[in-house]
């Protein structure tokens, strides 16, 4: 199943996590669906890197509560550790709650198969 995509990941540095479970556990949502939509979002003048806003049909909630439909704010790109995702393309997505906007990153892409985050969310 696709990924993330990291647009120019070079520049991040991210954490390796020792297990699904373990990343699971610092997501406060984890779903997979499709971007249906994608926008740029303004951050202010004082804000160097551009955020946008990308909206996705969930088709299967991991962690989180299940919805219909998320927004995920990101970045696209490498200082702020940005991510792409393509329209209509499955993707499965880990995000934090940061101000009340589910967020994501490259360094947030799943690391491990899908099904390893299935059984460490059924583990509770």
């Amino acid at each position: 199943m696709p990924v993330l995509a990291a647009g120019a990941a070079w520049a991040c540095s991210c954490v390796r996590h020792d297990s699904a479970a373990q990343q699971l556990a610092e997501a406060d949502v984890m779903f997979v669906g499709r971007m249906t939509s994608f926008s740029n979002h303004a951050m202010g003048d004082d804000w160097p890197h551009a955020m946008h806003m990308a909206r996705f049909e969930v088709s299967r909630t991991i962690k989180g509560e299940a919805l219909a439909e998320l927004a995920v704010m990101h970045a696209t790109d490498a200082p702020m550790c940005g991510v792409r995702f393509e329209m209509g393309r499955e993707t499965v997505i880990l995000a934090r709650v940061q101000d009340g906007v589910l967020t994501t990153s490259a360094c947030s892409a799943p690391q491990f198969p899908l099904a390893d985050y299935e059984r460490a969310a059924r583990a509770g």
